[in-house]
C-alpha cells in the first residue's frame, strides 16, 4: 500500500510540478550542458543589455504598447513547449531549439541603432549556441524538423525598425531564459 507522501509525490510528477530536470535528459554530455547553459547566460544578458539600451535612448520599453507593429512586422514568441518536462520530446526540442536559434540569427539581422560591436558580439554568439546544438543533436542521431523560419521583417518607418529591434531583443531574452532552463 502506497503512503500518502508517496501518492502525493506521484501526482506531483504527473503533473509536472516536481518534474525532475530535463537537461540530462537532452543530453548526458556534461560539457555540453555547462558550456551551453554559460553561452546562453551570456546571451540572455547581453539581449536585455542592448533591449535597454533601446529602452534609455529611443524610450520604447512597454512591449503592450508595441503590440500593434509587432503583428505588423510579424513578429512572435519563439516557442519552446515540445522542451516543457510535461511534453518533453527530444527530437522535437532540439528542433524548437534549432530553429528558435536560427531565426533569430535572421532577425538580428534586421537590428538597427545599436552600437555594433555589442550586436556583432551578440550574433556571434547566438551563431555559436546554435552551432553547439546543431552539432549535439547530429552526435545524438537526431534531424531537425525545420518548419517555422523567421522571415526578416520589412521596416516602412524609422519607428518600426525601432520598435521591430527592441521587440527582437525582448522575445530573444524571453527565448534564452527558456533555454537556460531547458540546459538546466
Amino acid at each position: 500500500m502506497m503512503s500518502h507522501r508517496d501518492v502525493l509525490l506521484l501526482l506531483c510528477l504527473s503533473l509536472g510540478v516536481l518534474a525532475a530536470p530535463h537537461s540530462r535528459i537532452l543530453s548526458t554530455s556534461v560539457g555540453f550542458l555547462d558550456d551551453n547553459q554559460e553561452l546562453s547566460r551570456k546571451i540572455t544578458l547581453a539581449a536585455y543589455d542592448l533591449r535597454e539600451i533601446m529602452c534609455e535612448v529611443h524610450q520604447l520599453c512597454d512591449e503592450e504598447e508595441l503590440r500593434i507593429i509587432q503583428n505588423g512586422l510579424g513578429l512572435h514568441a519563439t516557442p519552446l513547449e515540445q522542451c516543457d518536462t510535461v511534453s518533453f520530446n527530444k527530437g522535437a526540442c532540439f528542433s524548437q531549439l534549432s530553429n528558435g536559434l536560427s531565426g533569430f540569427m535572421t532577425l538580428l539581422t534586421s537590428a538597427r541603432d545599436l552600437p555594433q560591436d555589442k550586436l556583432d558580439s551578440l550574433e556571434a554568439d547566438v551563431k555559436d549556441l546554435l552551432t553547439n546544438i546543431q552539432e549535439e543533436m547530429e552526435a545524438q542521431g537526431i534531424t531537425a524538423d525545420n518548419h517555422s523560419i523567421q522571415e526578416t521583417p520589412i521596416y516602412k518607418t524609422p519607428l518600426e525598425e525601432k520598435a521591430g529591434t527592441f521587440l527582437i531583443l525582448s522575445n530573444l531574452h524571453k527565448f534564452m531564459l527558456m533555454v537556460q532552463n531547458v540546459l538546466g
